[in-house]
C-alpha cells in the first residue's frame, strides 16, 4: 500500500506542474498558488481525520493536487525574478530553505506529539499552509503578467514546445533516473533499514532529518562557494548525480549502520548539488516567454 500511495502521489506531483505552469499564462501565478495552498490545507485537514484507508487515499489525492500545482510555480517565480548570473545561487538558497523546514519539522514534532496524537501534526501543518496562503495573498506579485484572453486549451497546447527541444529531453533523461532514486529514499529506505535490522525504528525520525540536515549544514557553504563562480550548470548536475549514485551504493550494499549513515550523507550532498543545478540549467534553456512551461 505504501508503494501504491507513493506511486499515485509522485505521479500527480510530477505531472501536474505541466498543467499549472501552462495555465499560469492565462490565470497568473498568484491565483494558481492560492488554489494550491488552499488545496494543500484541505488535504492535511482530511489526513488529520484519516483513521481509514479511504480517507488517507482521499487526502493523498488532494494534497498531491495542491503540491503538484505549487511546485513548479515557485521554481518559475525564482527563475523570472533572477538573472543568469545569480540564478544558481538563488536556487541553492531556495533549496536550503525547503530543507530547513524538512529538517526542523520532523525532529520537533517527534518530541511534541505522542503517537496517539499524530493526527494533530496534520492539523498543525494545515495551519502553517494557511499562513503561507495569507503571505501569497497579501504580498506575492505575478512575475509575468497573465493574459486572460488566452483560452485554457490553448495555454495547455503550449506544452508541445517542450517536446520539440532535444536539449531539454536529454537533461530530463539524465535527471529522471537520479530523481527516481531520491524518491525511493523517502518512503522505502526506513522500511529497508528496519526490515534488514540495520538500525531500529527509533532512528526513523533521525533518518528523515539526516538528509535535509546535511543540506542545510553544507548548503550555505556551497552557495557561498558558487556565488561568484561561472559554473556550468549541466556539469554540476552530472557531478551531483554521480555523487547521489555513490551514496546509494554505499547505503544499499552495506548492512553496517555507520556506512548506511555515511551513504545517506553522501547522497544528500549529491542531491544538494544536483537539484538546484537542474533547476538552474532548465531555466536557461528556453526563451523567456516559455520559461514557466519548461520549469
Amino acid at each position: 500500500m505504501v508503494g501504491i500511495l507513493t506511486g499515485i502521489s509522485m505521479g500527480m506531483i510530477n505531472f501536474l506542474p505541466l498543467i499549472s505552469t501552462a495555465l499560469a499564462s492565462k490565470y497568473g501565478f498568484k491565483k494558481l498558488l492560492l488554489f494550491s495552498y488552499a488545496t494543500l490545507a484541505v488535504g492535511y485537514i482530511v489526513l488529520g481525520f484519516g483513521y481509514s484507508l479511504a480517507l488517507i487515499f482521499l487526502a493523498v489525492i488532494i494534497m498531491s493536487t495542491g503540491s503538484g500545482f505549487e511546485k513548479a510555480l515557485i521554481a518559475a517565480s525564482i527563475s523570472h525574478s533572477s538573472d543568469e548570473k545569480n540564478r544558481d545561487y538563488a536556487f541553492n538558497i531556495y533549496y536550503w530553505v525547503i530543507n530547513f523546514g524538512a529538517f526542523f519539522i520532523p525532529l520537533s514534532l517527534t518530541f511534541l506529539f505522542v503517537p496517539a496524537e499524530y493526527g494533530g501534526v496534520f492539523f498543525l501543518m494545515a495551519l502553517f499552509i494557511i499562513c503561507s496562503f495569507l503571505i501569497i495573498f497579501l504580498s506575492y506579485k505575478n512575475p509575468i503578467k497573465p493574459d486572460p484572453s488566452i483560452s485554457a486549451l490553448k495555454a495547455v497546447k503550449g506544452l508541445k514546445v517542450i517536446f520539440k527541444d532535444p536539449k531539454f529531453a536529454y537533461v530530463l533523461i539524465i535527471f529522471s533516473g537520479c530523481w527516481f532514486m531520491l524518491y525511493m529514499r523517502k518512503p522505502f529506505m526506513p522500511i529497508f533499514m528496519t526490515d534488514y535490522r540495520i538500525l531500529s525504528a527509533w532512528f526513523i525520525p533521525i533518518l528523515a532529518a539526516l538528509n535535509p540536515g546535511t543540506i542545510i549544514t553544507l548548503g550555505q557553504v556551497w552557495a557561498y562557494i558558487i556565488k561568484d563562480c561561472n559554473i556550468d550548470s549541466l556539469k554540476m548536475l552530472i557531478a551531483g548525480v554521480i555523487i547521489v549514485t555513490l551514496g546509494f551504493l554505499i547505503a544499499g550494499l552495506s548492512m553496517n549502520p555507520v556506512l548506511f549513515i555515511v551513504g545517506i550523507i553522501i547522497l544528500s550532498f549529491g542531491e544538494m548539488i544536483s537539484y538546484p543545478a537542474f533547476l538552474s540549467y532548465v531555466s536557461k534553456i528556453p526563451p523567456k516567454d516559455k520559461c514557466s512551461i519548461y520549469m
